[in-house]
């Protein structure tokens, strides 16, 4: 290795170093010495090797900082410690320190597939909407089961239940309602959903299909 040479031992240190550092540290000894290997021009500026006065060799400490909050203050520049190397730690959104996604955030996409919302409104080919068991929020909303992009939708503009074989339609108090089979269902009541149904929301119209769960 060009610029190093082997100790007794098998450590590798710099040419110009009259003992290897690494034993000296080993033995006790207090290992100041400090070694260099010249660059060659601007691109290879010259390395330095020092000793550790300590006995206990260099090492390198990471400390690993946990993202800011929201409005917390960044740490000032007199609490950086350069001697460090400090790696943030991200968190994937709705994640939290402990580890894992807390239990309002988990997606169930494992619940047992119930029907489907068709619509052709914005895409000539069509488009369809998996209706799951249980709740099924729908809107603008990214964090919504459906989400729809469609300007004259609320974020969470209405939602449909699949309960005990029965499929049911409630609007969240949405700004330009909710309407099945051309009739407006009001603010939170609940309205019995059949296969066929045809649901307006905002812009959107879909056509409500079930698997046939509710018969088995």
């Amino acid at each position: 290795m060009k610029g190093f040479k082997k100790c007794e031992n098998g450590h590798w240190y710099p040419n110009n170093m009259s003992k290897c550092s690494y034993c000296q540290g080993m033995s006790g000894s207090s290992g100041n010495e400090t070694g260099t290997i010249p660059g060659s021009g601007d691109s290879e500026p010259t390395i330095k090797f020092p000793g550790d006065s300590s006995g206990s060799g260099t090492k390198t400490e990471i400390i690993c900082t946990p993202p800011l909050k929201k409005d917390e203050p960044k740490a000032k520049k007199g609490n950086f410690d350069a001697s460090k190397t400090y790696i943030p730690i991200e968190f994937m959104e709705g994640e939290s320190e402990k580890g894992g996604i807390p239990s309002d955030r988990i997606n169930f996409s494992a619940r047992r597939l119930a029907g489907w919302l068709v619509t052709y409104t914005h895409d000539p080919y069509g488009a369809d909407y998996k209706l799951y068991e249980g709740r099924n929020m729908i809107g603008r909303n990214l964090d919504c089961q459906i989400t729809v992009d469609d300007k004259k939708m609320s974020g969470e503009h209405a939602i449909i239940l699949y309960k005990n074989k029965k499929f049911f339609i409630e609007d969240s108090m949405s700004t330009h309602g909710t309407i099945v089979n051309l009739k407006d269902i009001g603010v939170r009541n609940a309205v019995y959903m059949q296969d066929g149904d045809i649901i307006e929301m905002g812009e959107t119209i879909f056509c409500f299909k079930t698997t046939g769960i509710e018969n088995t």
